[in-house]
């Protein structure tokens, strides 16, 4: 899971120059370990989200364990950018955190005349979170909209103190305080499509740049109330139930709703290619994402908080 620090380019140059493994890592399944792993070679460079830059890193650390010839670089995170990449042909492979955007699929279309092929391999939920301390356990998506929302199309007014939400606060004034990943993160567009139906944020609205600035924003403000990937976990920090509305009931993340799509922002990773119709992958980027679809590589996903397929 993530642990509320980005991988920098710096970082991923030492894992896959052979530091340690993620703990207690999966034996190779047969069809990714085979006579071909000293023959492979070549070089892969992989994009894409910031909130997912720990799991492309543990993912392509594992990957070169099994083919050390192949030299993986990993490009600077941020979804948009990742697209760029794969666009211009600077990435190989892009992680997405949920499906493209009407613009990026413009964008590649005008260029290729096809779409980038999208490839599922993991699972995973934007989750709300609060201060560990907080006695707050559920939230519906229209208490969401008034709090983080400068539009209000989901709910009828601003939520802008504990109070309204029946916590019971020394301080009367006692502030919610709004946080969230940036807009070059899945986690904003699919945030903002389901719990602010589609409207805009706050102007005051704190958009931190990593899953790290978000955590650290909650746990050191009692007021707080923030989103990212449900993989970031700290002790200071909790996730809260969501229900879609007042009748219906409130759905943790875990596995099982995330898996039958249950809790409400629940969403697919999935890796972009720039695959023309009719034609095969390159045999050393097949082989990455067979490595990914395999089940030593979803259990690299499972243990770094998201969901395997």
């Amino acid at each position: 899971m993530i642990d509320g620090r980005l991988f920098s380019r710096a970082t991923v140059l030492l894992l896959l120059s052979g530091f340690p493994l993620l703990a207690g890592s999966a034996p190779l399944s047969p069809s990714v370990a085979s006579d071909t792993s000293q023959s492979m070679q070549g070089s892969l460079t992989l994009g894409g989200s910031v909130a997912l830059a720990n799991l492309t890193a543990l993912w392509a650390q594992e990957f070169r364990r099994i083919y050390p010839l192949v030299e993986i670089v990993l490009s600077d995170a941020g979804g948009e950018a990742g697209i760029g990449a794969l666009v211009n042909g600077d990435a190989d492979a892009v992680l997405l955190g949920d499906s493209l955007s009407h613009s990026q699929l413009e964008v590649f279309r005008d260029k290729y005349g096809y779409a980038p092929k999208l490839i599922p391999v993991a699972r995973d939920a934007v989750a709300i979170y609060v201060d560990a301390g907080n006695p707050l356990r559920r939230i519906t998506l229209a208490q969401l909209d008034a709090i983080f929302s400068a539009t209000h199309r989901c709910s009828k007014a601003a939520i802008t103190n504990w109070q309204q939400l029946g916590i019971a606060v020394a301080d009367e004034s006692a502030h919610v305080l709004p946080y969230g990943l940036d807009d070059s993160t899945a986690a904003y567009r699919v945030f903002k499509q389901v719990a602010l139906c589609g409207g805009d944020f706050l102007p005051d609205f704190q958009a931190m740049a990593g899953p790290g600035a978000v955590e650290s924003a909650i746990a050191s403000q009692p007021g707080a109330i923030g989103f990212s990937s449900n993989a970031l976990r700290s002790a200071g920090i909790r996730p809260l139930a969501v229900a879609r509305d007042d009748i219906k009931k409130a759905v943790a993340p875990n596995v099982e709703s995330i898996s039958s799509k249950r809790y409400p922002m629940s969403r697919t990773l999935s890796i972009a290619v720039n695959a023309p119709p009719g034609k095969s992958l390159s045999p050393l980027l097949q082989a990455f994402v067979d490595y990914v679809l395999s089940v030593s590589g979803q259990d690299t996903a499972r243990k770094a908080g998201y969901v395997p397929l």
